[in-house]
């Protein structure tokens, strides 16, 4: 399992300005990526040691609050997708684990990781196999049916 971490930080455009603007850094396998909270700062009012806002910083609960909030957000966000999500959907594919979950699953999954696109064009390739599935009068679509699902709509065409 792979530790996650979540380090607030004051990120500055040039090593010689005085003041940055506070991200959370989330560190995955030695990568870092920054999300921003869009709150600039001066590096006087910073505690780079451990992290945080100094306490003599007139406005230093509101942005105290405002970063733990942005890591609980991002925690959630992490929590949400197991991180071997496809492996376990890949061991339940059998022949009573139905399709149309696990494509909502995957929708669930794309819209959690803000893949808005690739959300965007998978919701409709669903709606328009639930629409088509109305058609033969069926609810639900089995794993193990679809090699014959896909015989009979080549028939159609």
């Amino acid at each position: 399992m792979t530790k996650i971490t979540y380090t607030p930080y004051l990120k500055k455009k040039f090593s010689t300005d005085n003041f940055g603007v506070i991200q959370v850094r989330r560190t995955e396998n030695r990568k870092s990526t920054y999300f921003t909270l869009s709150e600039s700062l001066k590096e006087i009012y910073w505690n780079k040691k451990k992290g945080e806002v100094r306490s003599n910083y007139k406005e230093y609960e509101r942005l105290t609050n405002l970063i733990k909030d942005k890591i609980d957000e991002l925690k959630f966000t992490d929590s949400k997708v197991p991180e071997n999500y496809v492996e376990k959907i890949e061991k339940e594919s059998n022949e009573k684990v139905s399709f149309i979950n696990f494509f909502e699953n995957q929708l669930l999954y794309l819209q959690s990781r803000r893949e808005i696109g690739s959300y965007k064009s998978h919701k409709t390739s669903y709606f328009h196999l639930m629409s088509f599935l109305k058609t033969l009068d069926k609810k639900d679509l089995l794993f193990s049916e679809l090699t014959t699902f896909l015989s009979e709509i080549l028939k159609l065409i």
